[in-house]
């Protein structure tokens, strides 16, 4: 799992042997928050890869993204859900202001509730 908080950790991931699409998303994604005030203040970007679990996820993010799957109708509280071929993008948007934490979900090895879930947001 990356998480990328800030200008540094993004340029970090940049580097990594990442698809090319989604290089070119999370560089999309940086420019659209502006430059007006920090990153960090704006969004927290976590790419969830392959053998990463739901708990990690929710616990990397402070997010409980799966309450009680009882309810087949039960959806996360994200705001959309994009799916890029590779990899999934979903968004919460947590407070007034904006901020909110992007995730960039590789479809390769996805947990498998995980993956119901993104795939019911696509609906």
């Amino acid at each position: 799992m990356l998480s990328i908080r800030d200008d540094t950790s993004l340029q970090r991931a940049l580097q990594l042997p990442l698809p090319e699409p989604l290089r070119v998303l999370l560089q999309d994604r940086r420019a659209m928050l502006g430059y007006d005030h920090p990153f960090c203040d704006m969004a927290h970007f976590v790419v969830v890869q392959e053998g990463d679990t739901l708990a990690q996820v929710e616990r990397e993010t402070g997010l409980l993204i799966q309450l009680e799957m009882a309810d087949p109708d039960y959806t996360p509280a994200w705001e959309w859900v994009i799916d890029h071929g590779q990899f999934y993008e979903t968004v919460f948007i947590l407070s007034d202001d904006g901020y909110g934490i992007a995730l960039f979900v590789m479809k390769a090895g996805i947990d498998p509730v995980l993956q119901q879930l993104l795939e019911n947001g696509l609906r």
